[in-house]
């Protein structure tokens, strides 16, 4: 892909950002972490760096622009515990383990992903409605 076009497609996405769906985002935020809950991020390949780069930046950067504390986590920088879960279970559960093992009523799980149609974030979203705990997808078109 030439350059021009590779900028001419992240152009379109920014236009495509639904600003509502951010406020959205950012009032849960707030609710999660006033009630001491904490956020999770995950997503795969270039999605799970920018989990993990996103919560870096709401546990650092945010806090040091407001002081509020954000308790946050990407299950991409959980290596051991990720091969230990791929290795005794279905793979594409891996996301839903992680969750069950660490994720409680009141947190918030964030999902990234470039797709929008990986199959083990699909899992975790299904099991993150069934156990009634906040989620928010960041998704994009493929």
């Amino acid at each position: 892909m030439h350059y021009g076009e590779y900028l001419a497609r992240q152009v379109a996405a920014i236009k495509d950002i639904q600003e509502d769906q951010l406020e959205v985002l950012a009032q849960l935020l707030r609710i999660i972490t006033s009630k001491g809950g904490r956020i999770f991020l995950v997503g795969n390949g270039g999605s799970g760096s920018n989990a993990s780069h996103a919560a870096c930046d709401f546990a650092k950067g945010v806090f040091q622009e407001t002081d509020i504390p954000f308790e946050t986590h990407s299950f991409n920088d959980a290596v051991v515990a990720f091969s230990a879960w791929i290795n005794d279970f279905d793979p594409l559960d891996v996301y839903v383990n992680l969750a069950r093992s660490q994720v409680k009523p009141g947190d918030l799980i964030i999902m990234i992903s470039g797709s929008g149609d990986s199959e083990n974030l699909i899992r975790l979203g299904k099991y993150l409605l069934q156990k009634k705990i906040h989620a928010f997808s960041l998704l994009g078109s493929g």
